[in-house]
């Protein structure tokens, strides 16, 4: 009988070569679970990696939907030492974390099954999220700096765990038309004693573009498109504009959702705008945001029409501080005032709190009033002692920080 089944197994590996997706007319719910949407497609199990097919220890199987906004993706795996499987690190505060350290899903995108970039999206058992971009060294030199706008989700019972991924089309680069061709990998890394990891396709790489099951959909135009663009950004209050394009020959009302995402993925700010856009025309919604400084934000926006909700872009953003100093680690002669340049970068003016620091304590400070664009301050320094110190300079809910040193003059 498990001769049977082993055969079996690698008779369906062999057919998923030939897999069809199914497409779908409503999405499934994105949490993890096998809802009866998922009953209609079927499943694919996974093998042990680099053993000639062999059935791995803990069965997995994964299934693909996939609809006109979206590629849907559902993962079960079996697990019967759960329990040790979450003694693992537990969930990790931020995006991009080593989470594949973990009992973890790698789903294997290339979005032309041409060898010269894939997609590698990763969810641990706890619901930490990583991604990467390889091959793009143009854009993306270093691939971990890549971030994509995708859902995974996690659902775990008492002998199963499962990611449920939602991947818009326009994250991985494929446009509408018929006859999409893209390949898939899946992987599953088990950290349990003992450890093993099971792959969808049995390649001697993981990342063997030529190897990856060959998938075709057929994709519609969506009813709107567009952008999120923006100049430089800085702590405090910043502007976006939102570019959405409406492709239908009738006016489209609709809600955009956009939000702002710091890498530790601390929600920076979230906003529900509605528009109007006139039919087969554009429109620019400028929308004001607060950020934080310095760091990164992810800014994601989607379209809530009335029939469906349609990805519009994912972009990450760094966050510059209003205002500067030449140098960043000033080193002061004992018994001088010291000047430094002071750059501001926002229009207007703005009233300065210099102050110089002893551990948490405050050891000299000075206010400069209505300064704007550049100019040379003087440090209030002359009557501290040598030693290690620390400068602030604030000016109302934005502040820099910088090493500051006081020698003394032999």
């Amino acid at each position: 009988m498990k001769k049977l089944t082993f055969l079996a197994l690698c008779c369906f590996a062999v057919l998923a070569n030939a897999y069809e997706l199914k497409k779908i007319t409503a999405p499934p719910e994105i949490d993890g679970k096998a809802d009866a949407l998922w009953q209609t497609a079927p499943a694919l199990p996974l093998v042990k990696w680099r053993s000639n097919k062999a059935a791995p220890l803990m069965p997995s199987t994964v299934k693909f939907l996939y609809d006109d906004a979206n590629l849907y993706c559902l993962a079960e795996f079996s697990e019967n030492n759960m329990n040790e499987a979450l003694m693992q690190s537990s969930k990790y505060p931020r995006r991009d974390a080593p989470v594949f350290e973990n009992d973890c899903c790698e789903l294997f995108i290339d979005p032309f099954m041409d060898g010269k970039r894939s997609f590698h999206l990763i969810v641990d058992i706890h619901g930490g999220i990583a991604d990467f971009l390889h091959g793009d060294t143009v854009r993306y030199r270093n691939a971990l700096k890549w971030d994509g706008f995708w859902r995974g989700e996690v659902h775990r019972s008492d002998e199963m765990w499962c990611v449920e991924y939602a991947i818009p089309w326009h994250t991985i680069g494929i446009a509408p038309g018929k006859g999409r061709v893209f390949g898939i990998d899946l992987s599953r890394a088990r950290r349990c004693n003992p450890p093993e990891r099971s792959v969808l396709v049995d390649a001697h790489s993981l990342r063997t573009t030529e190897k990856f099951i060959r998938m075709s959909v057929d994709l519609a135009p969506l009813p709107v498109t567009g952008s999120v663009e923006h100049s430089a950004l800085f702590s405090g209050s910043n502007t976006l504009h939102a570019i959405l394009q409406n492709s239908t020959p009738a006016p489209l009302d609709g809600t955009l959702l956009i939000a702002g995402t710091s890498s530790c993925g601390e929600i920076v700010f979230e906003k529900k705008i509605p528009f109007s856009i006139p039919a087969k025309k554009s429109i620019d919604l400028p929308i004001q945001v607060s950020l934080p400084s310095p760091g990164t934000v992810n800014i994601s926006s989607s379209a809530a029409l009335k029939k469906q909700t349609v990805f519009i872009s994912s972009i990450s953003a760094a966050v510059q501080p209003p205002f500067d100093i030449n140098d960043p680690h000033p080193v002061v002669f004992q018994g001088e005032k010291w000047g430094v340049y002071l750059r501001i970068f926002t229009s207007g003016k703005r009233d300065m709190v210099i102050t110089v620091l002893k551990g948490n304590r405050a050891a000299a400070q000075r206010t400069f009033t209505g300064i704007q664009g550049k100019s040379f301050i003087n440090l209030p320094t002359e009557n501290l002692a040598p030693g290690e110190y620390t400068l602030r300079i604030a000016s109302g809910k934005d502040s820099i920080t910088v090493p500051l040193r006081i020698i003394p003059r032999i």
